[in-house]
């Protein structure tokens, strides 16, 4: 609840389309349930499991959706998409090659 209101703020201010902010804020809300529900189904439903096996699901799925939300921003912020394209990084990503350095270019930039 923080977060939307943290969004709404910020969509206030900046003057961003509120499409942006519902879809962002969708894609966060639809990962966070995907990743914290299953624990949440473990416990309403008793369901037994050894407490490995159920502390690595949890564990690893509470890690994902903090893998998934800086990437849910990335994508769609598109200024962030043309600076990481602009990168030598981006070009690689995105298959164009780059210039090949050459054995004697070592130190140089």
């Amino acid at each position: 609840m923080l977060m939307y209101c943290t969004m709404l703020f910020y969509v206030r201010i900046h003057g961003i389309p509120s499409r942006k902010l519902f879809v962002v804020a969708s894609l966060i809300l639809l990962s966070t349930i995907i990743c914290y529900s299953p624990d949440q189904i473990l416990l309403a439903f008793k369901i037994q499991m050894t407490y490995e096996a159920a502390q690595i699901l949890t564990v690893t799925l509470w890690y994902t959706n903090s893998i998934w939300n800086p990437i849910i921003y990335f994508y769609s912020n598109p200024i962030t998409r043309k600076e990481l394209a602009e990168t030598k990084i981006g070009k690689f990503m995105s298959g164009s090659n780059p210039k090949q350095r050459q054995p004697n270019d070592v130190g140089q930039t």
